[in-house]
């Protein structure tokens, strides 16, 4: 039988690996807002944030200072965010894989990260979809758009920044997710012919900023939706409840199990930050 200790050991070693930030070497869920997921500890938990805001009764006090000053209210309460959603990991690995992990740090990284790497995978696609789901989103922030073409594609994604614009929400760290379809129309834009940073951006291949919005390419959407985003607007919480190694039944290998809680939303005032465009 297996070193049940040691098994322990490297356990514990991978979930304090695993709990590491992610970096923006994933596409998305860098981008999340995820300071409340400290609050979950098994599914069917309720994240609960608190707001304070201005009602709509709120009185600006600019005339005469001779009168009264007027009444203003606030209004105080919580968003709810029920974590609905639960993940199994297996890994399969050897005794000598398993060796390994106890005595060297850059395999643990690795096999952690291929861990991450399956969970992120399903996780970012279920982030996306809420974001583009989300029907508490404003009216106009859900735009229906034409065919993308090298001519048209950057008049359309002004019209996106116009959005964010008219709502007042900040002009840094707007982001613009886009598949790798609408990726190539986007390098292939007229607004870079005959520009030295046109030229650039097409044989690096690296977009970099459009109309103010940082560009996010990835495979999570589709071609028919492209989702502009200010940096932190959606809400993302996660707790690994466990990572265990098992010996199998039969045979010299080992199994990883691993189980994830996590769920995504959106809240109040950041709504109006999340804007869904549909070809």
């Amino acid at each position: 039988m297996g070193n049940t200790i040691n098994n322990e050991a490297i356990a514990k070693v991978l979930k304090r690996e695993y709990e590491r930030p992610l970096t923006r070497a994933y596409k998305v869920l860098p981008f999340a807002n995820r300071k409340f997921e400290g609050d979950i500890a098994q599914k069917g938990d309720t994240v609960r944030v608190p707001y304070v805001r201005l009602g709509a009764g709120w009185n600006k006090n600019v005339q005469d200072s001779n009168r009264d000053i007027p009444n203003s209210d606030l209004e105080i309460g919580t968003y709810s965010l029920a974590v609905t959603q639960y993940m199994d990991i297996r890994f399969k690995i050897s005794d000598k894989e398993l060796s390994l992990l106890g005595k060297d740090l850059g395999t643990t990284q690795e096999v952690v990260r291929q861990i991450k790497d399956l969970a992120v995978k399903e996780q970012e696609d279920y982030f996306l979809n809420k974001m583009l789901t989300a029907s508490d989103i404003p009216a106009k922030n859900k735009i229906t758009g034409v065919d993308l073409t090298s001519a048209n594609v950057y008049a359309e994604i002004e019209k996106i920044s116009v959005v964010f614009d008219e709502q007042n929400v900040p002009a840094d760290k707007r982001v613009l997710f886009v598949s790798p379809k609408n990726a190539s129309i986007i390098r292939q834009s007229k607004l870079f012919d005959n520009l030295e940073s046109g030229y650039r951006k097409r044989s690096e291949g690296e977009i970099g900023k459009i109309a103010g919005m940082t560009i996010v390419v990835t495979t999570a959407i589709a071609d028919n939706k492209i989702l502009a985003y200010q940096d932190m607007a959606g809400n993302f919480v996660e707790k690994l409840n466990f990572i265990d190694i098992r010996q199998a039944g039969s045979g010299n290998y080992y199994n990883i199990l691993g189980g994830l809680f996590f769920d995504a939303g959106i809240f109040g005032e950041s709504l109006k930050k999340v804007i869904v465009y549909s070809i």
